[in-house]
């Protein structure tokens, strides 16, 4: 193969009106989705719609942040590790960071207007009369719960801004000491990272059920944020160079892709299997509720279809080296893995929230599809603003040359 001939030049991506046109259109069809299942649900007893809006509300904006928080957790990852390989990709990731304070903002609203539908331990008659929650009252409180997002996700959302900021100023100034930087700081966002996230899924995600607990359960949601994270990226990519930009990614960079979305379906495939495997062989009640909640006659067909369509699926059509490098192969998978995690939180959330109320509407549908239109928004603005390509990445050149060995 010939590769003197390949030029590294700067791309700009055109976010003209039809693109936006398409993406106002889904972020309205999120909203009319939204109202219509209010609507259609209003009056029922047992708060069952408010139970079901404001559920639906936190899985759409918890995911949506998590995706948008993947962005910067791998530029990171790849700062640390020192690759190469990912410089052609990176403007992606940077843009899909932008989204975190409106994702944070999305979150803290959903908290301080519904709280009380969500986190039964947010009520202070249910807190005073339950002795248990009680002894987790240092941690499960208001005041805790606030200040801690706002200080975890501002710190994310301060590297996010801080590695763009010099990534640009590195395309300008073409010095090496830039990236040496960024790898400096990756390492001291990546230890920050490691011992906060934990604490944002308790919060978010595992205070849901109050009197459960999972040793694993920080694991099991980073999981979800870096498979569906890699899976994004890779689409985003691939909606790029289907309008003849990103010119110097290859096959190459997208086989790379293909592997970490198969890989780390496997992966979430194993934490999926320890949590639940520790749980039944200690076979406590406080612990084995979470799961009999989840296989019951009400959640029973979603809890084993997760594992179909999260494992099996990815496995089946991510096997073959060829399928790693076909758009539409990794297009079809990214379909499969973005739509089954939803149902992953979808057993997160609802059975704890709504209980055997809970079904999956217009009510449930809309939020996700209204957050992930503005997620879309805010990413492709961003790339709209800076060169596609990096081309003051030392490994830029490394990154074009990119081949992966028979």
């Amino acid at each position: 193969m010939e590769h003197h001939h390949i030029e590294i030049t700067e791309e700009r991506f055109d976010f003209n009106s039809k693109t936006k046109n398409f993406v106002f259109m889904l972020i309205a069809l999120g909203l009319v989705c939204t109202l219509a299942g209010v609507f259609m649900l209003k009056g029922e007893a047992g708060n069952i719609m408010e139970k079901r809006f404001w559920g639906s509300m936190l899985m759409a904006g918890y995911y949506t942040t998590l995706i948008s928080l993947c962005g910067t957790v791998f530029i990171g990852i790849n700062y640390l590790s020192n690759a190469g390989w990912s410089a052609a990709i990176k403007r992606v990731p940077e843009a899909m960071g932008q989204y975190l304070p409106i994702g944070v903002l999305t979150l803290l609203t959903i908290f301080f207007v519904g709280k009380e539908y969500v986190f039964e331990w947010s009520i202070p008659e249910v807190m005073n009369n339950d002795s248990l929650l009680q002894g987790k009252s240092s941690f499960l409180n208001t005041t805790f719960f606030i200040g801690g997002s706002i200080v975890f996700f501002g710190l994310y959302y301060f590297f996010t801004r801080y590695f763009r900021r010099l990534s640009i100023k590195e395309d300008k100034e073409k010095d090496v000491k830039i990236y040496h930087t960024n790898r400096r700081v990756a390492g001291g966002f990546m230890a920050i990272f490691g011992f906060t996230f934990p604490v944002i899924s308790w919060m978010w995600m595992m205070s849901i059920d109050p009197h459960w607990f999972s040793t694993i359960y920080s694991i099991y949601n980073f999981a979800i944020l870096w498979v569906c994270g890699i899976t994004t990226i890779c689409m985003f990519v691939l909606f790029l160079k289907g309008r003849g930009y990103l010119k110097i990614v290859t096959e190459e960079h997208l086989h790379d892709l293909g592997k970490m979305m198969f890989a780390f379906s496997i992966f979430w495939t194993y934490i999926w299997v320890s949590q639940y495997l520790l749980i039944w062989y200690a076979n406590l009640p406080e612990e084995a509720i979470y799961y009999t909640e989840r296989k019951g006659i009400d959640f029973g067909f979603q809890f084993w279809f997760n594992l179909i369509i999260n494992f099996l699926a990815p496995l089946l059509i991510l096997m073959t080296k060829n399928a790693k490098r076909k758009r539409n192969t990794l297009i079809t998978a990214g379909i499969v893995i973005i739509g089954g995690h939803w149902n992953d939180l979808y057993l997160m959330v609802m059975p704890g929230v709504a209980g055997e109320e809970a079904t999956i509407g217009l009510i449930e549908i809309g939020p996700t599809i209204f957050f992930f239109g503005i997620f879309i928004y805010v990413t492709l603005a961003s790339l709209a603003k800076q060169s596609l390509i990096a081309v003051g990445h030392p490994y830029i050149k490394e990154s074009a040359l990119h081949e992966i060995t028979p």
